[in-house]
């Protein structure tokens, strides 16, 4: 684990640790956005991952393509990623991560219904997945 890794809060930090994927997190970020600063362009490293998934598309490459975004700030790109990753290997772990990373997104975007729908898709796959436990939990406490 890197310091920008734990930097980027408590989400990022345990999917970086539970999946092992997630590269520095140092992309630019307008707030609340969802994407990047306006005329910001992708990492050339997470350009290149991008790249590589689409060339050769596998549910765990997309997952972990999510959590690099994720860990970028891009959370939209992040969701994204992993509706392709579920697409690809629908009810599998894998799966049931996809929708937590979902959920953390929606969670950093402050979009709570849709954070819960997406944890409790998580959770109905994979019950004992304690990160989509976490992240869920987030989003009930969050809601108004």
């Amino acid at each position: 684990m890197t310091t920008e890794m734990m930097k980027a809060g408590p989400i990022a930090w345990l999917a970086g640790v539970a999946l092992l994927f997630l590269p520095s997190c140092s992309g630019p970020e307008s707030p609340g956005s969802g994407g990047p600063a306006d005329g910001a362009t992708l990492e050339p490293g997470l350009a290149q991952q991008e790249k590589e998934v689409e060339a050769n598309p596998t549910a765990a490459g997309y997952l972990t393509l999510s959590v690099a975004f994720y860990g970028h700030g891009l959370y939209d790109k992040s969701i994204v990623a992993s509706q392709k990753a579920i697409q690809l290997d629908p009810g599998s772990p894998i799966a049931a991560r996809g929708y937590n990373n979902i959920c953390a997104s929606y969670n950093q975007l402050g979009l709570w219904e849709s954070a819960i729908d997406a944890c409790e898709k998580a959770l109905a796959i994979q019950p004992d997945l304690q990160l989509a436990r976490n992240n869920l939990g987030w989003a009930l406490s969050s809601r108004q």
